[in-house]
Parts: structure tokens; C-alpha cells; sequence
């Protein structure tokens, strides 16, 4: 299924808004389209498909990134080396990845179907649903400052207990 990338260009640049990227790794042939004016903006690094082995290792040597950009790639590619670019972004390249897309599971183009189910395991969290030609369009977030919260229990309050120190031997 041939879809824009430009559905989603509201939503990034209301997401750019606020948090400015100072660079940005577009990954898909299409993918600099949504980014619309942060591409002027922003130090922009253009991987038009990113779909084999060799481009999952080029994407080593390209450096750290403020954000990644995902579109046209995961859903022509096996779902193994989806999870692997995936988490190479995720893990390694980006503080921040979006990612575009469909989530038709009767588009026989598509090499693999993504679920919520398998974007929330890797750490993504739903932003934005599009619809393009009666089919889902989604647009995925993960940002390393955000992908966890701190629960209440994990702070000094309840692992240090100063009141009894010198006092009682364990």
C-alpha cells in the first residue's frame, strides 16, 4: 500500500514544536516529505531504504541523532530485521524515533504486519492514527526521556533509613 508520508506532517511538527531537533535521520524513500520545514531546518540525513543488512550496518557509522524518522520501510521489510532497525535506533542512533505505519494486515505488498501489540513491546508508544484509503496509518513515538516514569517506591524515602543509622546493627 502506497501511502504519503505528508499525512502525518501535522503531527510532527507539532511534536518538533516542542522539542526542537537539532538532527534528524530520515530512513524510507519518502520520508524527508513529512518532515516538510525541519528538513531546512534541522542537519537532515537522507537513507533512502534502509531494507538490507548492509544499510542496518551503514547506519552505525552515521552517529548519534535527535530524532529518527521511520516511513515506507518496516512494512517491505522481514519482521526480524524490523525489530533490529528498530532497536539499532532506538538503542543506539536516536534519542527520539518515529515511525509511520500501515496496519492493514490484507495489503499483499507488505512483506510483514505490525500490530500495537508488537510496537508497544519495543518500547513505542501510539501517537497519532491517519486513515489513507480506508486503512489504519499510525505514527509510533519512542523518546528516551520519557519511556519510563519513575515510580513512587524507587527513591531514597524508603531504602535509607538515616533515623536508625548507628543505632541498630543488621
Amino acid at each position: 500500500m502506497s501511502y504519503p508520508s505528508t499525512i502525518c506532517q501535522p503531527a510532527l511538527e507539532r511534536l518538533f514544536h516542542q522539542n526542537p531537533p537539532g538532527s534528524i535521520l530520515a530512513i524510507g524513500e519518502h520520508a524527508p516529505e513529512a518532515l516538510g520545514e525541519w528538513r531546512t531546518r534541522a542537519d537532515v540525513d537522507v537513507i533512502a531504504r534502509a531494507s538490507d543488512a548492509d544499510a542496518l550496518e551503514a547506519l552505525d557509522v552515521g552517529g548519534k541523532y535527535d530524532v529518527a524518522f521511520v516511513a515506507h520501510t518496516l512494512e517491505h521489510m522481514d519482521k526480524r530485521q524490523g525489530e533490529q532497525l528498530i532497536a539499532a535506533l532506538r538503542d543506539r542512533l536516536a534519542q527520539r524515533v518515529f515511525i509511520l505505519l500501515p496496519m492493514a494486515d490484507d495489503t499483499p505488498e507488505q512483506r510483514s504486519h505490525w500490530s500495537l501489540t508488537d510496537m508497544t513491546a519495543l518500547g513505542l508508544r501510539q501517537v497519532a492514527c491517519f486513515e489513507h484509503k480506508g486503512r489504519p496509518l499510525h505514527l509510533y513515538r519512542f523518546d528516551l526521556y520519557d519511556y519510563k516514569l519513575t515510580p513512587d517506591w524507587l527513591n531514597p524515602r524508603f531504602w535509607a533509613n538515616p533515623q536508625m543509622w548507628d543505632r541498630a546493627r543488621w
